[in-house]
């Protein structure tokens, strides 16, 4: 059994997995290996066998991310609007894959365009649990804001036992009723305030300061801000962090959304 750092994100999701149990020897361990079989991914070359993410005990439900995937599909489908693929990610331990809907949607300030979409998520190594959230993206550039912090989201908490009705179901009515709710509400007011008000540049410089991430990617933010506002200079950081699609820009991109969209200067 292969034990490995996994770092790229575009490896195909739906590859074999299974629960295998361990030994040592002809010993059993009691313990269990989630066993991904990246060897079937076409993309790449470089592993000639199962690669075990994660030991679990014998009771540990496995959930597949083909699984997570077909609910998000029928969810998308009972919703009744049609909707685009953004991207999908998996690293051979964690997966995330998200839809943009059509009719979720309302302008932040003239010309630009915010829309919902729809993601799902799963992971082999218990980095999170299996579940649906909202994410956001501005239409106009595709710049990504995961706000699913403020808009919420539903964790399957029972999918294991191969009866998804119920979780179904209240997954649907989490995501029917997002836009009559007072986070999106709320949501919405925030933004439009993102864009009322233009600052100098110093001043622009002093909040880059204060937004929680690298000094570096600040000031790249910066330097790519199209406005003078601070809607221009979120754009800046999310237009950055979702040209590099990865688990970790996402995690930056909350803590810079959470910055913007909770604090004034």
């Amino acid at each position: 059994m292969t034990q490995v750092t996994l770092n790229k994100c575009d490896r195909n999701p739906f590859v074999e997995v299974e629960k295998a149990e361990m030994t040592i020897g002809d010993k059993k361990t009691g313990k269990h290996g989630i066993m991904v079989h990246l060897q079937e991914d076409d993309k790449y070359d470089d592993f000639e066998e199962p690669v075990c993410v994660e030991t679990v005990s014998d009771d540990y439900q496995l959930v597949k991310n083909r699984t997570v995937n077909q609910i998000a599909m029928d969810l998308l489908t009972r919703m009744e609007t049609k909707f685009t693929e953004q991207r999908t990610m998996f690293n051979g331990k964690r997966y995330n894959q998200r839809w943009l809907i059509d009719d979720y949607s309302f302008e932040a300030k003239v010309g630009q365009v915010v829309g919902l979409g729809l993601q799902c998520f799963n992971s082999y190594d218990k980095t999170c649990q299996a579940g649906v959230s909202f994410y956001a993206l501005v239409r106009q550039c595709s710049n990504g804001m995961d706000v699913d912090w403020l808009l919420g989201e539903f964790r399957f908490r029972h999918i294991g036992n191969g009866d998804f009705k119920n979780e179904f179901e209240s997954a649907f009515g989490f995501l029917s009723t997002i836009q009559n709710t007072s986070n999106f509400a709320k949501f919405k007011t925030e933004l439009r305030g993102l864009t009322k008000e233009e600052y100098d540049f110093e001043s622009m410089q002093e909040m880059a300061r204060n937004v929680p991430v690298s000094g570096r990617l600040s000031g790249e933010a910066l330097l790519i801000a199209e406005e003078p506002t601070r809607w221009g200079l979120m754009n800046g950081y999310t237009n950055i962090l979702s040209k590099k699609p990865s688990f970790a820009n996402d995690s930056t991109n909350r803590q810079v959304m959470r910055h913007f969209l909770t604090t004034g200067l």
